[in-house]
């Protein structure tokens, strides 16, 4: 038998067809209902997929899903009337980059976008800086005032932290000095 697929790279949300030509043991076209075939996915779940038999061609058998994770798929059908051969295909699946497919600006989604938040938008420099009101005042003032009632916690202004500052420069100093007198440093 032959496993076939459409191409070996996909994009993300794709609908992958699989098309399989399969014989019995005397090498005849296989005449069957269906035939069940394991889809890999990338993180090791496996799932099962129906071939329906295509009318037009006896033996041949055709089915459809769709990938929903990126990575390496592995497409493996048993071969009818054998207990360990199988038919495999692996299929790679990429998320599609589609400010490089499509670098142009959308006005529209951009504009709904600014509707939908209660915002304003401008087409261009000129639209935004020209507007009736400048830029600045357009937008609400959101500044709050916290009073705090009760005193910060303050830990320098504990003494025996600030002693502990001290011991601890003091032994870096002694250090040094000794590494500078044995002609470590």
């Amino acid at each position: 038998g032959v496993l076939l697929v459409e191409r070996d790279r996909y994009l993300l949300g794709n609908s992958v067809e699989v098309r399989a030509q399969l014989t019995n043991a005397q090498l005849e076209p296989l005449v069957a209902t269906e035939v069940a075939m394991q889809v890999i996915e990338p993180d090791g779940a496996a799932r099962t997929v129906t071939l329906r038999p295509d009318a037009s061609r006896v033996g041949t058998f055709a089915g459809r899903f769709t990938v929903t994770k990126e990575g390496a798929y592995r497409l493996e059908l048993p071969v009818p009337q054998s207990e360990v051969e199988r038919l495999t295909r692996r299929i790679q699946v990429n998320i599609p980059d589609l400010e490089r497919e499509n670098p142009e600006r959308n006005d529209a989604l951009l504009g709904k976008l600014a509707q939908g938040t209660e915002g304003k938008y401008y087409v261009g420099l000129d639209a935004a800086f020209g507007a009736t009101a400048p830029l600045v005042d357009q937008l609400p003032d959101r500044t709050k005032t916290i009073v705090l009632t009760a005193v910060a916690d303050r830990l320098w202004e504990q003494t025996w932290l600030a002693w502990m500052m001290y011991l601890v420069c003091g032994l870096l100093c002694v250090e040094w000095t000794i590494r500078r007198l044995a002609k470590l440093a």
